[in-house]
């Protein structure tokens, strides 16, 4: 208990901490946004759609339309061709690494455009996965020199097609920035599920182990985004379908969080039966999903998701005035939700809007666990002075009555003329131990215990321990 007071008392947040704590957020929204904005090759792309994709490719017959790279496009899922020509020079001499940051690739071929037709050279997506790319995005490492790359592509999820070419060296550079903003964030959700689990040892309070789980949820659900399931598993089931269970989970155990963060208002009440509705409704849409490939189902198990999560973050806002944790909620959610609907939704249905990347949504997820976890550690503060008020009361009662027995026992050894080892049977026998017992806690024979009882009973003009007890209890 005292180490998780230190825990929770290092977190008060002074003027120092306070300054530690900005730096430490700037360093990560930066680290985060150079990451995004490092300078790459420009480069052209073109797309042309495939009626159906049969090997070799004819490339007479491909109508190529210029590609906006940096906004979804409102294509259904299928196969494309896409045309990607640098527009600055590359050294035959160097390697050069086209990269794609998106999870949602099926598969990826570089292709060679050879007599008309095209090739297929390399595999990558979650359909591929070889030693070249271990985990991660589907990236392809490619000669200098040439003037044109092709690429064919299977999508199971809408049309979202970055593109990022780069020398190698610069690659391996960007990436190691990349995964040092990965295992800044990925480490500090790992301190804050750990923390909640800590807490819900010590305090057995459900509302931490809500809050983790629902943490848990939100983050292996970016971890899907970031392209990490790879890691784990080469199963193109799992990953081209792991994230839609995920994000039932979310609004699932979001939905315990918040009613219990928020102190259970009766609107969260009356919203069991929605959550249930909900949940039927996007297994539903997720199995339909999985077994037509119809991306309006997967859409639609998406909107299900992100309304439910809305509809706490209205909720606390309609408290917002009279709840102090529904302030808090408002505040740490708002930026998530407005990224979650923008990444989740609006990027997949081709809406034009901000250019998003799962990058932007772990800045607003680490405002969220920065905001809230101070909401949850001063509960825990809050719950260890509620602790130690009761256990003084507590012991204050047990004290004075433990002094009140020794009153009443005193005053019944001089009315009924005891001696003071037998008011000292008659306290044991008051709490029911057995003659047996009392001899061990007196150090002295059973017979010796029988005699006193007898004195006992002559003395006091009864004839059993339920008198003695009544009488006691009257007196």
């Amino acid at each position: 208990m005292r180490l998780l007071e230190g825990i929770c008392f290092f977190f008060t947040f002074d003027e120092n901490s306070c300054r530690i704590l900005k730096r430490f957020l700037l360093t990560l929204l930066f680290s985060i946004i150079y990451q995004l904005t490092q300078a790459a090759i420009p480069f052209k792309i073109e797309y042309a759609k495939l009626p159906l994709a049969t090997w070799p490719l004819s490339a007479k017959n491909l109508f190529y339309k210029p590609f906006d790279s940096d906004l979804p496009q409102p294509h259904s899922a299928g196969s494309f061709v896409f045309k990607v020509t640098p527009l600055a020079y590359t050294s035959p001499k160097k390697n050069y690494v086209i990269y794609f940051p998106t999870e949602h690739l099926s598969s990826i071929r570089l292709c060679r455009l050879q007599n008309a037709t095209l090739i297929p050279l390399k595999s990558a997506g979650n359909n591929h996965h070889d030693s070249s790319t271990p985990w991660g995005y589907p990236r392809f490492i490619l000669k200098g020199g040439q003037k044109t790359y092709y690429l064919e592509t299977s999508f199971k999820k809408g049309v979202y097609f970055p593109v990022q070419l780069m020398p190698e060296p610069e690659f391996r550079r960007f990436e190691v920035k990349g995964n040092f903003g990965l295992g800044m964030f990925y480490g500090l959700a790992a301190v804050i599920f750990i923390m909640n689990a800590l807490f819900f040892i010590f305090f057995r309070q459900c509302i931490f182990a809500y809050y983790g789980l629902f943490q848990a949820f939100i983050v292996t659900s970016i971890a899907s985004s970031d392209g990490l399931f790879t890691f784990f598993t080469d199963n193109p089931y799992f990953l081209n379908y792991a994230d839609i269970p995920l994000h039932i989970g979310i609004f699932v155990t979001g939905f315990f969080f918040a009613g219990q963060f928020m102190g259970w208002p009766e609107a969260f009440n009356r919203m069991k039966f929605v959550v249930i509705l909900a949940v039927v409704c996007s297994a539903t849409s997720m199995m339909l999903y999985m077994s037509s490939g119809e991306m309006l189902f997967y859409i639609l198990a998406e909107s299900i998701a992100l309304l439910m999560l809305c509809s706490y973050w209205v909720i606390a806002l309609m408290h917002f005035k009279t709840n102090k944790n529904a302030c808090l909620y408002v505040l740490a959610y708002s930026l998530y939700l407005f990224f979650a609907v923008e990444y989740y939704i609006a990027r997949q249905i081709g809406l034009p809007g901000v250019r998003l990347f799962s990058g932007q949504l772990k800045i607003s997820c680490v405002t969220e666990m920065i905001v809230l976890l101070i909401g949850i550690i001063y509960r825990a503060i809050t719950v260890l002075h509620e602790n130690r008020y009761f256990r003084k009361k507590i012991e204050s009662y047990i004290q004075e009555k433990s002094d009140k027995q020794k009153l009443d026992l005193q005053v019944l050894r001089v009315k009924y003329n005891l001696t003071e080892r037998e008011a000292e049977v008659l306290s044991y026998m008051v709490h029911g131990m057995s003659n047996p017992e009392i001899a061990e806690k007196m150090f002295v024979s059973v017979n010796t215990i029988k005699y006193h009882i007898r004195n006992i009973f002559v003395k006091m003009e009864i004839n059993s321990r339920s008198e003695a007890i009544s009488k006691v209890q009257f007196s």
